[in-house]
């Protein structure tokens, strides 16, 4: 019997994983939810950042003042409205299944059943930081899954991170070094960073065979090839065709460009580079340009 899905993207966070829904939806031989992030897995209030589905009943969830429910409501409103202004009545039927009816395993394949006979799937970035024994629940269900991971230098990836959240006030000065800090030693921040235990986790309980890592550097570089390999890894017939020179080249979700202060740095490149000859030693490929650039960020600062 054919799972109800067949591949699902674990993240990591700000590393390019709405780029790659794009592309993957924009695939006749693909079908996704008109919603990125299903946040399904991640429910636990175990987690420090549970997802806004944690809350078992819907009752809860329209009404509860947790902030999770109030980012339920949230979430709800925006597709609701984006299904009514656009006039999507097939999607608005989808809608209210996903945010309306109370969560079980039977629940998530059901909202995989308009894709057919296609290769269905979805990505939820907060899908990295879970426990293992969450991830065997997965494999119970979806044994023969294929897992994208796409990782970013964690430097970078933590930049990112603390320039979303000083746009939405989170944090008030990007060259305050003690603010970025507070940010980053986050336990949920630490997890999403944590490339390694999410790898040897989800390459334990499903085999290194079915994990895909894929660099968010060949996003800018070779998308061609980033998406051709991804093709080939979940078995399209034709996967060089996932490539479009027009959309695969534009940047999905992207952050406001700005240059990282020297201080800040300096503060990441000491907390993550033994992290970073871990994933060279590992994954070879841009994890060696990595950890030459934090050396060469830690040499200079010695200087000073």
């Amino acid at each position: 019997m054919e799972q109800a899905i067949q591949f699902l993207g674990i993240g990591a966070a700000r590393s390019g994983s709405s780029w790659l829904w794009k592309q993957l939806r924009l695939h006749d031989e693909i079908w996704m939810p008109p919603v990125k992030e299903l946040h399904y897995f991640d429910r636990s209030l175990s987690y420090p950042s549970p997802s806004y589905l944690a809350s078992d009943s819907a009752f809860k969830r329209l009404f509860g003042r947790e902030s999770r429910n109030r980012q339920f409501r949230r979430r709800l409103f925006k597709e609701l409205v984006k299904d009514v202004v656009w006039f999507r009545p097939s999607n608005l039927s989808w809608t209210c299944r996903y945010f309306l009816e109370p969560c079980s395993i039977e629940w998530y394949k059901s909202l995989f059943e308009k894709g057919g006979s296609r290769l269905k799937g979805e990505i939820t970035p907060a899908y990295s930081i879970l426990e293992q024994e969450d991830v065997v629940s997965i494999a119970e269900s979806f044994p023969d899954l294929k897992v994208l991971f796409l990782i970013r230098n964690p430097i970078y990836r933590a930049w990112s991170h603390a320039k979303y959240d000083y746009t939405t006030g989170k944090i008030s000065d990007l060259e305050n070094v003690n603010e970025v800090k507070i940010l980053v030693d986050k336990p949920v921040q630490e997890l999403r960073s944590d490339y390694l235990r999410t790898y040897q986790i989800w390459a334990e309980v499903f085999g290194k065979d079915q994990v895909y890592v894929g660099f968010y550097d060949r996003i800018e570089e070779d998308p061609e090839g980033l998406l051709t390999e991804i093709g080939d890894f979940l078995g399209i017939s034709s996967p060089e065709s996932l490539f479009s020179p027009q959309d695969s080249q534009r940047r999905v979700n992207a952050s406001k460009s700005t240059k990282i202060p020297k201080q800040v740095r300096l503060c990441l490149a000491r907390k993550y580079t033994e992290d970073l000859k871990a994933l060279q030693e590992l994954f070879g490929s841009y994890a060696e340009e990595w950890v030459n650039e934090a050396e060469a960020v830690l040499a200079n600062g010695s200087r000073q």
